[in-house]
């Protein structure tokens, strides 16, 4: 069997994968499959507490934790055996999930436009910060941990300062021919830029130390099927000169920074997750009921294929541990499974979210 090799790197606030079929900054045309297997050592986890639908899933950067946020509250797992440590119920759904990169917290934010942020391995609640009036759809931290940025559907992404819990700057961009919900934020680098992603396609770079608006990229303002087209996910290349952008409807294109030109958006099937590799390679995560294919989104070619993985049906979230190699999502079925994307192999099936 064909396996596939990733292993992370942290570059700041932007997480990379290595894979062993991408050699000198090249895609090989034949895709790596692998087939999805249930080992020996598969663990099925089922509560009888109901813990409520899943409306988020994230990964800590060191892979040892698994968070799962739902309409009832929180749940955290230990990746090591699966087991779940602690879940804390909470009055409004959980839709976005972010862990710090060294300072061992887990920040949440709700419907209800609340974020608070817990020890990862107590579950202790450390901080609530209240600003927004509307869902907090993503959450990003900076690479020192130092502060937090939540875009949200207010209109509005604020940059909060964690050691005292106060409001640095209030993103928006009210006043623009086009402006929508804050739907995706993500720090560059080095910090100095943030960018954040609207419901109306618009992809904005602030400058972080300002708060001023520095480029307006309309990355999907044009109608598609009667409707516009936002920006659900956003992420900087490793050399902070590209924008990797995944629409609302499964598209996803790369935008030069500097002049806000398209770059590159090939013809592909709806993409649910988007990254880059170390070589600077974009890629993207298709989900299907038999399974999940990963393509390089400069050329379109797809690079690898996890076949016969039965997820449940519909994937509604998905997330990736890039130190262990592990691909979770949430089927239809409310089920969370785990695949190793080296061996395909199912590792375990998490149940119990459920109304």
């Amino acid at each position: 069997m064909n396996r596939v090799k990733i292993a992370v790197i942290a570059l700041a606030s932007i997480f990379v994968i290595r894979c062993s079929y991408i050699t000198n900054s090249s895609v090989s045309a034949e895709a790596v499959t692998a087939s999805a297997e249930t080992p020996t050592l598969f663990v099925t986890h089922t509560t009888t507490q109901k813990m409520g639908w899943v409306r988020s899933i994230a990964f800590s950067s060191d892979g040892e934790y698994l968070a799962i946020g739902t309409s009832r509250g929180i749940s955290l797992f230990q990746t090591q055996n699966w087991d779940r440590l602690w879940t804390v119920e909470t009055r409004s759904e959980i839709i976005s999930l972010a862990f710090s990169h060294k300072n061992g917290l887990l920040a949440t934010g709700d419907t209800q436009g609340k974020i608070e942020l817990y020890e990862s391995d107590t579950g202790k609640s450390q901080l609530i910060l209240r600003g927004h009036t509307g869902r907090v759809f993503d959450l990003a931290w900076s690479s020192d941990d130092l502060r937090i940025a939540s875009a949200s559907a207010d209109f509005s992404t604020i940059i909060w300062t964690i050691e005292d819990g106060l409001m640095q700057y209030r993103l928006s961009t009210r006043g623009t021919k086009h402006f929508g919900s804050m739907q995706a934020t993500a720090w560059s680098r080095d910090d100095s830029l943030l960018a954040t992603g609207d419901a109306d396609g618009q992809a904005i770079v602030w400058d972080s130390a300002s708060g001023s608006m520095r480029k307006l990229i309309p990355a999907f303002t044009f109608q598609q099927a009667g409707a516009e087209v936002g920006i659900r996910d956003i992420v900087w290349s490793p050399d902070s000169l590209s924008l990797l952008i995944n629409g609302d409807g499964g598209q996803a294109g790369i935008w030069d920074v500097d002049t806000g030109q398209l770059q590159s958006a090939p013809k592909l099937p709806p993409i649910s997750q988007i990254n880059w590799t170390i070589d600077h390679q974009p890629f993207g995560i298709e989900t299907r009921a038999d399974g999940f294919g990963l393509y390089d989104l400069q050329t379109g070619v797809s690079v690898y294929e996890l076949a016969g993985a039965d997820n449940g049906a519909t994937v509604a979230t998905v997330a990736l541990d890039l130190v262990h190699s592990l691909l979770v999502a949430d089927g239809a079925d409310h089920i969370v499974r785990v695949w190793n994307l080296e061996t395909g192999q199912l590792l375990v099936a998490l149940e119990g979210f459920s109304e």
